[in-house]
């Protein structure tokens, strides 16, 4: 039998200027059929006001792979830069 919840394997994630179905196609072309998905916009809320809700370090650091899509990036938008920035880094902190 197939199950459909298990552990992560990609953590799948969109920038707040970009659209939800960029971010079902993006994840559609990659992820495999088999492997468990951990999308931010459906586990967490998305506004300001607890830092623990929008930390997402943990679930990157356990997770395989991640996708992050960004239809576009203002690159004057330090919000949009730092989120982009902190999950690069973490990805980079899991690989060494």
């Amino acid at each position: 039998g197939t199950t459909s919840v298990g552990p992560a394997d990609v953590f799948v994630s969109h920038t707040w200027g970009a659209r939800f179905g960029d971010l079902v196609a993006a994840a559609a072309a990659v992820v495999q059929p088999d492997q468990y998905v951990w999308c931010d916009i459906f586990a967490v809320r998305q506004w300001p006001g607890n830092g623990a809700d929008i930390d997402f370090s943990g679930v990157v650091q356990r997770s395989r792979a991640f996708l992050l899509c960004c239809t576009r990036v203002d690159l004057h938008d330090k919000d949009q830069l730092a989120a982009a920035q902190a999950i690069r880094d973490k990805h980079e902190k899991k690989e060494a």
